[in-house]
């Protein structure tokens, strides 16, 4: 997973605002990564983790749930818009349909169930990815192992063959190439160059 430097707060309200207006700045308007849910609570506690934070931050990019919460109103009536934001793999933000307001009691149980779905989703999708990364990192360092066994094979081939210079005198081929002795001494000198040895 890649880290990218961001101002994630300001990209998730500028998302939010456009599909609901302006946020009014005399109440406090906030986001939050959602990790997961306790559903022994039935208020905004049932969202478990951390708020974003103001500002310019380093973003770890991987799948993720956001919830948010707008306000918007008079000071004595305001009503909070909750609305509930994906990261994908890329860092690419998107609104869901995943929408209600504090109008009436119980706007986080309206939503609950909904958003404990979307995380578990992004959270099969994280590990995914995650699995995808280790399997090709794997396969790279498989592809590095094949490598280094055939120079080494080859190493020892090619002394083999400087052996044979040293104790007969027949010519030997490597591939297409007729060797001699200067020649093996070159390749098996690069070889070992190459293998550090």
């Amino acid at each position: 997973m890649s880290k990218q430097i961001r101002n994630l707060q300001d990209e998730i309200m500028a998302i939010v605002e456009e599909q609901e207006g302006q946020a009014d700045s005399r109440f406090r308007n906030w986001a939050k990564m959602v990790t997961g849910i306790d559903t022994k609570q039935s208020n905004g506690y049932c969202f478990e983790g951390d708020f974003v934070k103001d500002g310019t931050v380093e973003v770890e990019i991987k799948p993720a749930v956001f919830l948010t919460k707008t306000s918007r109103g008079s000071r004595r009536y305001p009503t909070a818009t909750y609305n509930v934001l994906t990261m994908n793999a890329e860092g690419d933000l998107a609104l869901t349909d995943i929408r209600t307001t504090d109008k009436t009691r119980g706007w986080a149980l309206r939503i609950r169930e909904q958003v404990a779905d979307l995380v578990a989703e992004q959270q099969e999708e994280d590990a995914a990815e995650s699995g995808l990364a280790v399997a090709a990192q794997r396969m790279q360092e498989a592809q590095e192992h094949d490598r280094i066994s055939r120079r080494e094979h080859d190493l020892m081939m090619l002394g083999y063959n400087q052996a044979l210079l040293d104790h007969a005198d027949l010519p030997l081929r490597h591939g297409d190439e007729r060797l001699t002795r200067e020649s093996v001494e070159k390749i098996v000198a690069r070889l070992r160059e190459e293998l550090g040895k």
